[in-house]
């Protein structure tokens, strides 16, 4: 089969700094007015192994000051990683040393190949921790960090008769969320030559587990990108070993998932090869001029986010393509080109299949921001705002920035057939009233471009945005006073393109979150949450019940009181130790 992998490291990227819309009003306060001299530790600590507690040397140490850009620019501020970062390495007998610290709060990382990343302060694998520089100096206790080494999945491949196989490879793959989604990210491993497996390194969280038998009559999968779509190779009729979900499913959708706790091992997940006859899925993509190519992707349903395709190919001149080797199953059909895209579900059995692939033409958006209450708008200086596309879709995750013109119009062309997320930040004072796509409320957000046809889009903002202050009780604190507590604002009810507003408490207890549109929300305060947290579909409305109800109206200055949510409490959410 053949097998694509798009550049992961660029998808996490593009999506994460919006998957969950963190932003804020205010720099983060300072924790500590003084820097620390060169001569000592301003951060000192040992590293060990977990299990048997021996010092671990040459890791490396990451001390990575946390920040929140301010919100005079326009734009809701992110609270993210600061400009730079302070990176040493451990001793031989695992101690390290950070002598210059500035003041403030800092994430600290440990990482050692071998073993899982480990973030200091953090009680459970949901949350990133973080530490503070007191005003002393330095932070005076040494700090022990423990790493475990990684989870693992192991077992053996065999076939119909239970013979083992060698050199057949197993691809075990991840499930995390981005901007509400599922995304299937790959590793792979090769069975020995008694047909065993170990996927080593794994991180806690669920994982599904195939086998990827490598049939030595063909050798299209490596190179179906340089072949003619017109003249694939031959495939012969005879059943043969086809790709397999643990234990013996055909498709991911009937297999059984694996639950991978932190640094636990899962033995025994043996598959057993199905034998099936593979045929061709051909056929012509019709829609538009598509003499300058294009690709048709094959993907079994429930892996639409996997990036390690089923099977793929280049579209001839004339539109037509054909994937051999496709064994039973069902599929979607994606074509990709110049002129738009389009999809097709595919059911495949046990003879050849013929597709008709319509495409859809790219999209438009033509569009225009006015401030609400305006009179002349003609007179009126056009709004300061940002606005953007966001493709929903997490793997091809397009984003389209407009240019907004003196007169708040701008134009986005084109734009390819897909669902988006509309991205508005206004100036400071500002929210979004009303988001209309023709006479159409776009209430979460989100707008349907699937159709290729134009649309017109109306953003209305207001004057008005409110904030929301108050302090931490201390006496609910699990962490003690060294461990700044992340303050979440989060709407209710969340949906994935939700913004959830956010700020670090000081030293005393006390936080500001200003900028913040009216509307519904729930607060609560926590130790800094990982991003996969909130992008999880349902885990959100669960760790956003643990707070409190807070209404907002127009230009309002709220107060409020909160306990902070326990680490147990959150880690509760997820019994099974992966979501």
């Amino acid at each position: 089969m053949c097998v694509s992998i798009t550049n992961l490291t660029n998808l996490v990227i593009r999506n994460a700094c919006w998957a969950i819309l963190i932003a804020g009003s205010n720099a983060l306060p300072a924790f500590a007015q003084n820097s620390v001299g060169d001569g000592a530790c301003a951060v000192h600590g040992h590293v060990a192994a977990q299990t048997m507690g021996a010092p671990l040397s040459g890791a490396s140490l990451e001390l990575i000051s946390v920040r929140k850009e301010p919100a005079a620019s326009g734009s809701s501020s992110n609270v993210h990683a600061g400009p730079g970062s302070n990176t040493v390495e451990s001793g031989e007998d695992g101690s390290f040393c950070f002598r210059t610290v500035a003041p403030g709060a800092y994430f600290l990382t440990a990482t050692k190949a071998g073993f899982s990343a480990f973030h200091y302060g953090a009680k459970n694998y949901l949350q990133s921790g973080s530490i503070v520089v007191p005003s002393q100096g330095g932070v005076s206790e040494d700090l022990k960090l423990a790493l475990r080494q990684p989870g693992s999945i192991e077992g053996t491949v065999t076939d119909a008769d239970g013979d083992p196989i060698p050199n057949v490879n197993v691809i075990a793959l991840k499930q995390t969320w981005l901007n509400g989604s599922r995304v299937l990210t790959p590793v792979s491993e090769t069975t020995d030559d008694r047909g065993h497996y170990r996927v080593p390194l794994l991180e806690p969280a669920k994982y599904f587990i195939y086998a990827e038998p490598r049939n030595e009559s063909s050798s299209w999968g490596a190179e179906s990108s340089n072949r003619e779509a017109s003249s694939p190779p031959p495939v012969p009729s005879a059943l043969r070993n086809v790709r397999t979900y643990y234990p013996d499913a055909s498709s991911l959708n009937a297999s059984m998932a694996l639950a991978l706790a932190e640094g636990g091992a899962v033995h025994g997940a043996d598959i057993r090869l199905i034998k099936a006859k593979t045929v061709h899925v051909k056929g012509r993509a019709a829609g538009g001029d598509l003499r300058l190519g294009g690709k048709v992707t094959l993907a079994l349903s429930g892996e639409e986010s996997n990036p390690l395709v089923y099977a793929d190919a280049d579209l001839a001149a004339d539109g037509s393509f054909d994937i051999p080797e496709v064994s039973p199953g069902d599929y979607t059909l994606t074509v990709s080109s110049h002129i738009g895209a389009g999809a097709v579900q595919v059911e495949v059995s046990s003879s050849d299949v013929s597709v008709s692939a319509p495409v859809v033409g790219n999209s438009k958006l033509q569009g225009e921001i006015r401030v609400d209450g305006e009179g002349d708008k003609s007179k009126a200086p056009a709004p300061e705002a940002t606005v953007a596309l966001i493709g929903l879709d997490t793997l091809h995750g397009l984003t389209y920035p407009a240019k907004i013109d003196s007169a708040g119009r701008f134009l986005i062309d084109p734009v390819r057939p897909g669902k988006y997320y509309v991205a508005v930040s206004p100036t400071t004072g500002l929210y979004v009233k009303s988001l209309t796509a023709g006479d159409m409320e776009l209430a979460d957000g989100e707008l349907d471009l699937t159709n290729g046809a134009p649309v017109a889009l109306t953003i209305v903002l207001k004057q008005g945005r409110a904030s929301v202050m108050g302090s931490i009780d201390s006496g609910s604190r699990d962490g003690g006073d060294a461990q700044p507590l992340q303050i979440l604002l989060v709407p209710s009810p969340y949906r994935r393109t939700s913004r959830v507003y956010a700020d670090f408490a000081d030293s005393s207890g006390h936080f500001s979150i200003q900028q913040v549109p009216p509307g519904k929300y729930r607060a609560l305060a926590v130790e800094p949450l990982q991003l996969s947290a909130l992008s999880t579909p349902g885990l959100a409305d669960k760790i956003a019940a643990l707070g409190q109800e807070v209404d907002l109206n127009e230009s309002e200055i709220k107060t409020i009181s909160l306990d902070a949510v326990t680490s147990d409490a959150i880690e509760s959410l997820v019994p099974n130790g992966s979501f």
